[in-house]
């Protein structure tokens, strides 16, 4: 009995001493380890709404050519944007602010900002300034920098260079530009005497020059097609509305033409320079998609006019004023100018389309064909129509729109189409249509 209480003693007496061990290294051996750590710390700010706008969100741009700078945004609320240029071997930074256009040249990095064009060698560290700068391209397959540049009196400049500085040509009297998506080519417009001249350029046969056309009256929209073998463009006399509609061919410099008069769509149409995404060629280079719109008699009210709320409106007043009159709005229409067809595509009755990827259909339709009624979503009536010949077929009657979370399934023929319902939402078959042009 005498043995086995001895075990029994000295086994608690060690259990004892243990918990006495830890006890004291919690209480005095960690808050010693510890508290030197918190000496070395700083008291935390506490965050309020006066800081918030010293934020910013970090935006990646792009990487230079020999993959050796970095450049990248930091988009603030309250004040303009940074842009910082950063070596990924040296760590060298450059910094602008309230960048316009920026673009990595071979062992360079130009940006505009404020209207000067700041052009910096970031192999060499040097930095110059074009001052009254209103529009630069930079080349990538030639290393070309094209700048537009004020010369005071409304005259401008149009400078091809180098980084370097060297020049390549240099135009006076130039008013816009347009370089091919190839960049082979350069089309831009000047004055020449009392008349307006658009000219081509050849950029890889030493810039060699061609006069396309040459009127009384300014020239706008300059679009290129997609394989650069094509240009359209608008021509509207001054202090006219009216437009005509102009393509050509790059290479043949052959010159097509429709004006105005020629739309025959009634109610005095005319061509419209005067729209975003104005003009657009189709891929296969054989249709021209523009803008028109119908002279308004009416003299629709202005904004400083009184508002009108008709209770027969399919819109009420405030969401007229936000989306607009479909009545008086511009619409799109086609032009073949080879067979010089021409016919509508949006209507006031059908203002809305979605053009398929290779431009041969379009999908039309209404978003208030069915107002006003009480859903947040209101039905549509679907129509297909054939950009070639212009034939029409209704798809779909009094069904729910598919914007948002309802989709179109797009798959790449585009015949035949069936269509079916499952679970609400309306599912076309065998139709390619992603959102490449919106009108």
């Amino acid at each position: 009995m005498t043995s086995t209480y001895n075990i029994t003693a000295y086994c608690s007496s060690v259990r004892q001493t243990l918990l006495e061990t830890i006890f004291l290294l919690f209480l005095f051996i960690l808050p010693l380890v510890v508290c030197p750590l918190w000496g070395q710390t700083g008291q935390k700010r506490k965050l309020s709404a006066e800081n918030y706008n010293k934020w910013g969100r970090l935006l990646f741009e792009r990487v230079s050519p020999d993959e050796l700078w970095v450049s990248y945004k930091m988009l603030y609320d309250s004040s303009s944007d940074s842009l910082f240029v950063r070596g990924i071997e040296n760590s060298k930074i450059y910094s602008f602010a309230g960048v316009k256009k920026s673009a990595f040249t071979a062992g360079g990095f130009v940006c505009l900002m404020g209207g000067n064009l700041h052009l910096v060698n970031l192999a060499q560290d040097k930095s110059e300034i074009m001052h009254s700068v209103k529009q630069f391209e930079h080349l990538k397959s030639l290393d070309y920098l094209l700048v537009l540049k004020s010369e005071g009196e409304k005259k401008q400049t149009l400078i091809i260079r180098t980084l370097e500085g060297r020049i390549i040509d240099s135009i006076t009297n130039v008013i816009s530009f347009s370089v091919s998506p190839d960049e082979n080519k350069l089309i831009y417009t000047g004055a020449s005497s009392d008349k307006m001249v658009l000219m081509l350029m050849d950029l890889k046969k030493n810039c060699k020059k061609k006069t396309v056309y040459e009127s009384v009256s300014s020239f706008t929209n300059l679009t290129w097609s997609k394989n650069s073998k094509a240009f359209v463009f608008n021509s509207r006399p001054k202090g006219e509305l009216k437009c005509s509609l102009h393509y050509c061919l790059s290479d043949l410099i052959k010159l097509y033409t429709i004006a105005s008069d020629s739309l025959h769509f009634g109610k005095e149409a005319f061509i419209t320079d005067q729209q975003l995404r104005n003009l657009s060629i189709a891929d296969d280079g054989s249709r021209v998609f523009f803008n028109y719109k119908y002279v308004d008699h009416e003299n629709t009210p202005s904004s400083l006019d009184a508002e009108i709320w008709n209770g027969n409106d399919k819109r009420v007043y405030l969401e007229k004023k936000v989306h607009g009159d479909f009545k008086t709005s511009a619409k799109a229409a086609v032009w073949n100018p080879f067979s010089n067809k021409v016919f509508t595509l949006t209507t006031s009755e059908l203002p809305k389309l979605f053009l398929s990827t290779d431009q041969k259909h379009a999908l039309l339709y209404n978003p208030e064909a069915y107002e006003p009624q009480w859903e947040i979503d209101s039905p549509i009536d679907l129509f297909l129509i054939d950009t070639h010949s212009g034939e029409k077929k209704k798809l779909l009657r009094n069904s729910l729109p598919i914007w948002g979370q309802r989709w179109f399934r797009l798959q790449e023929n585009m015949s035949p189409i069936s269509k079916a319902r499952t679970g609400g939402s309306i599912i076309l078959r065998q139709i390619h249509i992603p959102i490449l042009l919106r009108i």
